[in-house]
This record gives structure tokens, C-alpha cells and sequence, in this order.
């Protein structure tokens, strides 16, 4: 997609400037010198002018992603499905938020019910709700990983190792799995509103 827009913002272009560049080298080689024509450029720089616009007023949303669009710089609302879509060329552009399940490690130290350092590595794996792309634009833009998830991850482990003695945790992973992802619905829940 984005190698056709380029030809055809490159074959605009050369409409446009080869007409003007002929006229210009004629000019150039007669001895009297010669008024251009302007009329005959009229034609062509339309021509380039709308094949250039028309390059400009289609794009691709790829799969497992939706596109948000902005007119002026503020969202309309209207989310693009994945495949190709039209929008108005310098009015409105669309936004892309990937909606695909990603991982995200997180190195987080919080400490135990007895004051026992715990380091911890987590991965934790979301994905944006689809149906919020609009808000989450108008809200976090594509840093709800910073804003949102590695916040919601620490609250949620110091919450969850609070309750545990270094040697409960070790004992019951399972236990403290379970009271961790609780906590982390909670806390994430709270963040999205």
C-alpha cells in the first residue's frame, strides 16, 4: 500500500514538472527569447495535483489493528476496521492502535509480610479492548503500556506480597497467582476509567 501511494505521489509530480521543464529547456535553446504558454500547463498540473490528493486520501489498516479517526487532530468517533479505508486528504488522518495480545515483562521489587526484599520478573500478557480504541486515544495515545499496565502490575504485586511471609511465597505460587491476577483486575479496572 504504502509503495502506491509513493508511485502515485511520484507520477503527480512528474505531471506536474515535466511539462514546465520542456517548456523551460525551449525557451532555452530558441535566440528570441519566447513568452511561455501557461495554458498548457493547466492540464497536466491538475492532473498531478489529483492523482497527488488521491494518493493522499486512502491507506491500509493492517490485521489485528484498528484505526482511529482524527479530523483536525480530534477523534470523529469512527473506528477503521482492519483492510482499506478513505478518509478526506489534509481533514482527517487515522491513527492506528494495535489490538493484538502482546507481552509485556516487568521487573518489579516489592517487599513481604516479614520485610523480605522480593525481586520479581513478570510477564504479563493484554491486549486493548477494541471496542475502546476511541477512548484510549483520547486518553493514553499508544502509552497505556507505561501509563497504565507497568503501574498496574507494581501496585498489584507490593499489594499481593504484602500479604505473604517470604517463605509463604515461595510455598504457595499458586495462592499468591491467584491473589496477584485478583488485585491486577482491580487495580487495571480502576486505571481505565
Amino acid at each position: 500500500m504504502g509503495a502506491l501511494k509513493i508511485f502515485l505521489t511520484i507520477l503527480g509530480l512528474a505531471i506536474i514538472i515535466v511539462p514546465i521543464v520542456r517548456a523551460f529547456i525551449a525557451s532555452q535553446s530558441t535566440r528570441v527569447p519566447s513568452e511561455i504558454d501557461f495554458g498548457k500547463f493547466v492540464l497536466p498540473a491538475a492532473i498531478g495535483i489529483a492523482l497527488i490528493i488521491f494518493s493522499m486520501s486512502f491507506g491500509q489498516v493492517p490485521s489485528g489493528a484498528k484505526g482511529v479517526v482524527l479530523r483536525f487532530g480530534a477523534t470523529t468517533g469512527e473506528v477503521k476496521d482492519p483492510g482499506l479505508y478513505t478518509v478526506f486528504p489534509f481533514v482527517s488522518t487515522v491513527q492506528m492502535i494495535n489490538t493484538q495480545t502482546e507481552a509485556f515483562p516487568v521487573n518489579a521489587d516489592a517487599a513481604s509480610y516479614d520485610l523480605q526484599q522480593v525481586s520479581t520478573q513478570i510477564t504479563l500478557n493484554f491486549h486493548p479492548d477494541p471496542g475502546q480504541v476511541v477512548q484510549i486515544w483520547n486518553t493514553l495515545r499508544n502509552d497505556y503500556t507505561d501509563r497504565v499496565v507497568k503501574p498496574a502490575v507494581q501496585e498489584a504485586l507490593k499489594a499481593s506480597t504484602a500479604n505473604y511471609t517470604a517463605q509463604q511465597l515461595i510455598q504457595s505460587r499458586f495462592k499468591v497467582q491467584q491473589d496477584f491476577r485478583k488485585k491486577l483486575g482491580t487495580s487495571s479496572s480502576k486505571k481505565g476509567q
